[in-house]
């Protein structure tokens, strides 16, 4: 049993200041992240960071020779660091600083440094040519589909180095495994495989530190109009590789980039195993529907939703409306949780669940409704479908791509974005989408509700067959993709790594030694002729 004293102790022992204040910062930092992440104070120094708890120097030593997220151990990272997740500083910038001797004023005085500077070197000579970058730590789909793309690396013996991305939303759950795990260093020119939503950051800049010899992205995306920032992204950072999560996103992607196009359907692991339900044999008495309300309401279309499910309720007087939701409490209009409101029977979840909370709401599920104007793929109604439950979705761009006409298609109707009277921010106004028709929505509903169970689990084993090909088709192009070595350049930068300080300080000090010549030299080019100073600048420029 963890000792409840531990912290307090722990604590106490942290806020004396033999320790530089970085450490003893984000010491502490990760060891609160692991105890909101449900890790005992055993687990913590047993299995992460394996230390004597009741030596508070043998604590700090286990951690500061730890990997960060970056490769570089926390000892040297720490300084570096400017959030639980990011760094100022490259990983090869921060090796060369733990090798040089700037370091020693900080790092001489734990008894270990001379260890921290060797794993440094270690993590120098193991560093792995091929990055990962994006949002690790998020809970939402490009966190999902990071994490995918990880795991079909490591269940190929592929050794990548990772960049993780802070996020005001990280869930310490989500965060302790990465803080906890062991990574290898990156090579400054790493081939790089980001996968990113460019629309949150505006542009890969604060993603890709160091232009890597190759730049092959997964975007999601969810129009058939590519917008100009797309674009502009593509051409500026030299994408070699746009990978969409469906054919009708690649075919809109190739229509408006130069860059060579290809499709990466990456699928949940947990899609492949089998989800019947094991909670009960029949399906519950409610209809589902999950959205993300950061994934803007306009395009999501909770109002068709609630107006096809009123048009049935009263045929289904056994049946309820689940809405679960992310994030709607905090982008609804008035009107939209009006209508939830006065929805028949409607309960509305806008709480985070347990995977296994958010798994038996699925598996048990009726139907499941989605009337999405647009969609790159559609996760949720693919997990329902591998569920065996009905789903009714709009029969328009990624979805049809995924259901191939299964279950329940509804027919949709073209529309300007700009009409559909929400924020579409990043979506242009003067782009298309499709609006599902609700009366033949309604109608698909009442046909999903009495769908036999043996029936509905047949059509989800098929399209669970058709994830797997695309699984295994993810799996070959991700690790092609890795299958790169370190350059030429790195292993020259490699033995110069904790060497070039020396030149640098003498440069330096040259700088301040000529500095007082400056107006001097100022002087002597103003005296000189106007036609010898035009070429000077010219020879300048």
């Amino acid at each position: 049993m963890d000792d409840p004293s531990v912290g307090p102790r722990l604590t106490d022992a942290l806020s004396q200041a033999r320790w530089p204040e970085s450490w003893r910062r984000w010491l502490a930092t990760d060891i609160e992240i692991h105890i909101r992440a449900g890790s005992s104070h055993e687990e913590i120094f047993s299995s992460m960071y394996p230390a004597d708890v009741s030596n508070i120097d043998d604590v700090v030593r286990a951690w500061a020779t730890h990997p960060s997220l970056c490769g570089i151990p926390n000892g040297v990272a720490a300084f570096f660091r400017a959030s639980p997740t990011t760094f100022d500083r490259s990983a090869t910038d921060m090796a060369d600083w733990a090798l040089s001797s700037d370091s020693r004023a900080l790092l001489d005085p734990a008894p270990w440094s001379h260890e921290l500077r060797d794993l440094v070197r270690t993590a120098v000579e193991g560093a792995v040519a091929f990055r990962l970058v994006g949002y690790h730590a998020y809970e939402a789909s490009m966190g999902l589909l990071t994490r995918w793309s990880h795991d079909l690396l490591t269940q190929q013996g592929r050794y990548v180095a990772i960049d993780v991305i802070d996020l005001p939303t990280n869930r310490p759950s989500y965060l302790s495994p990465l803080l906890a795990a062991r990574w290898p260093m990156a090579s400054s020119d790493a081939d790089t495989f980001a996968v990113v939503n460019f629309f949150a950051q505006g542009d890969l800049a604060p993603l890709l530190r160091h232009a890597p010899r190759r730049l092959h992205v997964l975007w999601a995306w969810e129009l058939e109009q590519v917008p100009p920032l797309a674009v502009a992204v593509a051409r500026d950072f030299n994408i070699d590789t746009v990978y969409a999560l469906s054919p009708w996103s690649a075919s809109a992607f190739s229509s408006a980039l130069s860059c060579s196009v290809g499709v990466l359907a990456l699928t949940n692991p947990a899609y492949l195993a089998d989800n019947e339900a094991t909670t009960q044999s029949s399906r519950g008495p409610y209809v589902l529907s999950i959205l993300d309300a950061r994934s803007r309401l306009g395009r999501k279309n909770p109002e068709a939703v609630l107006r096809a499910w009123a048009a049935v309720a009263d045929d289904f007087p056994g049946h309820s409306l689940v809405l679960k939701t992310m994030a709607l409490a905090g982008e609804a209009s008035e009107e939209l949780m009006e209508l939830i409101a006065r929805s028949p029977r409607t309960r509305l979840i806008d709480d985070h669940l347990s995977d296994e909370e958010y798994r038996d709401l699925v598996a048990n599920a009726a139907a499941y409704v989605t009337l999405p104007r647009s969609e790159g793929l559609g996760l949720t109604p693919l997990e329902a479908a591998v569920h065996g439950i009905p789903v009714v979705y709009s029969d328009y761009s990624g979805l049809h791509d995924n259901f191939h006409g299964a279950f329940f298609p509804v027919p949709v109707t073209m529309v300007r974005v700009g009409d559909s009277g929400y924020d579409n921010t990043p979506y242009p106004d003067d782009a298309w989408w499709g609006d599902p028709d609700i009366a033949v929505a309604a109608e698909q509903l009442r046909h999903a509700l009495v769908m036999p169970r043996d029936a509905a689990r047949a059509q989800g084993n098929s399209i669970r067959q058709r994830l797997q090909h695309d699984h295994d088709a993810a799996g070959e192009i991700v690790g092609a993709l890795s299958d790169v070595t370190l350059s030429d350049a790195w292993l020259v930068r490699r033995e110069q790594l904790g060497r070039r300080t020396w030149w640098l300080k003498l440069t330096r000090h040259a700088v301040r030694i000529l500095a007082p010549l400056r107006p001097v030299g100022a002087a002597v080019f103003r005296a000189l002729p106007e036609s010898l100073r035009r070429r000077l600048r010219a020879t300048r420029a």
